[in-house]
């Protein structure tokens, strides 16, 4: 509607340059023809805000199934995972228990869940540093029967127990698929007696981009 006004407008501008009876209204809609266009340029460019564009390319794996028609979301809101061949990440959380334990370099292997798949070496590159409030990795979640406890709030799912976040690296192939499983990390010794294995619940995702 906004780009039909404008056509309007510009068609009365040009008739009016043209034709002296209209002269004197030249200057007014040519005012009107540059708010007309700024205006269409701003409503043009909140629908393309409006657009769900993913910064890789790979192949939806993961779509939230709350998603419909009418529903808004917000900016930083997970909407779905986009999965390629380029590389393989794993992402997950760390008990509060095994935080002081372990730093990025770490070595480890990530165990899926499926038996009949081999483990794969990875490598812990980040860690967060305060507990998470939700768990926005929601395959991981108790409500679903995941290992980390979760409390649904609204759309949300608030952590029920203290959480940290971690991403690890796979250091070898792996498949194209979402695998849900456990990392076994090797962290700094307590003592001599202590275990030095550290877990990290997580999910291993192979997709474009770091």
């Amino acid at each position: 509607r906004s780009r039909q006004r404008l056509s309007l407008l510009e068609r009365r501008h040009d008739r009016a340059a043209a034709d002296a009876a209209e002269r004197s209204e030249w200057v007014v809609l040519g005012r009107q023809v540059e708010a007309e266009r700024q205006r269409a340029a701003a409503l043009e460019a909140q629908i393309a805000d409006l657009v769900l564009r993913a910064p890789t390319t790979g192949v939806v794996r993961e779509l939230d199934p709350a998603l419909r028609p009418g529903v808004w979301v917000g900016i930083r809101t997970q909407v779905a995972r986009i999965v390629g061949p380029e590389s393989a990440d794993v992402r997950g959380y760390v008990a509060e228990a095994d935080m002081r334990r372990l730093e990025p370099g770490a070595p480890g292997r990530f165990v899926p869940e499926d038996a009949l798949l081999a483990a794969i070496p990875v490598t812990l590159a980040t860690l967060g540093r305060t507990a998470v409030e939700d768990i926005d990795l929601a395959v991981l979640a108790s409500v679903n029967e995941g290992p980390v406890e979760a409390v649904p709030d609204g759309r949300r799912l608030k952590a029920g127990v203290a959480v940290y976040r971690a991403t690890l690296h796979a250091d070898a192939a792996a498949p194209i698929v979402t695998l849900r499983g456990t990392v076994v990390l090797e962290g700094r010794p307590e003592s001599f007696a202590a275990r030095i294995a550290r877990q990290v619940v997580g999910v291993l995702i192979r997709e474009s981009g770091a």
